[in-house]
């Protein structure tokens, strides 16, 4: 990894990267809805990678399925557990298509590839497909997981993001990093800013599953957790900027103040399809409402 011209220290949230995978899980794909697909949410995404691609970064994109099928959820309804995680990585390619067509619209090019055949129109996945695809500047979408039952779309993006010597693994989420607690149920959980990978999976914070944890660790690929709630927010996170939380092997733990803490964004206004102009609106209204 090169050094950045504000020559950093150390344990700088800021790290420097050409190369970066983005983990987007189906649930922003479906905006307010919660389920499917919103247009609306797709064109906000699209444009948001846009401006990250534009910047001469190259960026891999794995998708989750939740607005689609979960697989555990699957099967708790009677589906054999590998078979319910087949029907979940088929959502995966699903929202990939999805967002393909979202970022085409938006004038990017994209390639979809996936881990298993699934017809003429989408290409096997193969790393040094990927890699040449992302040199030649085009936004490489990995679909269908790992391939493999029994493996979370977590483990999917940190599998591919040592596989394409990604320099960092960006997850998008509708919380603005990790907390030590649950901060829907306490009021006083605090926000990291920097945590070792060791550390994050002693005290078992559920960052991601323990498996894709590990080999972060292991690969010493720097994660950063933020929360894709408006416009330019990934944008924001790639360069570093705003709040997040950044996991990276030998650097310091580090609080955010708790009065600088964020709770848990709801679901209205994190969703990709909510907007600043609406936001204010309400403010305005419900400001008008108490006069």
């Amino acid at each position: 990894m090169t050094p950045s011209r504000a020559s950093p220290a150390p344990d700088s949230r800021r790290p420097a990267w050409r190369r970066g995978l983005l983990k987007l899980s189906g649930e922003l794909l479906a905006g307010d809805k919660k389920q499917g697909l919103d247009p609306h949410a797709l064109r906000w995404i699209a444009d948001d990678i846009k401006t990250v691609a534009r910047a001469k970064r190259q960026l891999a994109v794995v998708t989750g399925a939740g607005n689609i099928l979960r697989g555990r959820a699957a099967a708790s309804v009677g589906l054999e557990r590998s078979l319910a995680d087949g029907a979940g990585m088929l959502g995966t390619v699903i929202n990939a298509l999805a967002l393909h067509g979202a970022l085409s619209t938006a004038g990017v090019r994209s390639l979809v590839l996936s881990a298993f055949p699934v017809g003429n129109f989408v290409a096997p996945y193969g790393a040094a497909r990927a890699r040449a695809a992302l040199d030649a500047g085009d936004v490489v979408l990995l679909a269908g997981g790992t391939g493999n039952p029994y493996f979370s779309t977590d483990s999917a993006a940190t599998l591919r993001a040592a596989e394409l010597d990604c320099d960092l693994l960006l997850k998008a989420t509708k919380v603005d990093g990790v907390y030590d607690r649950d901060p829907e149920k306490h009021a006083d959980a605090a926000r990291f800013i920097s945590i070792d990978y060791e550390d994050a999976l002693a005290r078992g914070l559920e960052v991601m599953d323990r498996t894709a944890l590990a080999m972060l660790a292991e690969s010493r690929i720097p994660l950063v957790v933020f929360a894709l709630s408006g416009p330019r927010s990934l944008r924001a996170a790639a360069d570093g900027a705003g709040d997040f939380t950044l996991l990276k092997a030998g650097i310091k733990t580090r609080m955010a103040p708790r009065a600088k803490t964020r709770r848990t964004t709801t679901a209205r206004s994190s969703s990709p399809s909510s907007s600043p102009s609406k936001s204010r609106a309400k403010t305005k209204t419900k400001t008008r409402a108490k006069r």
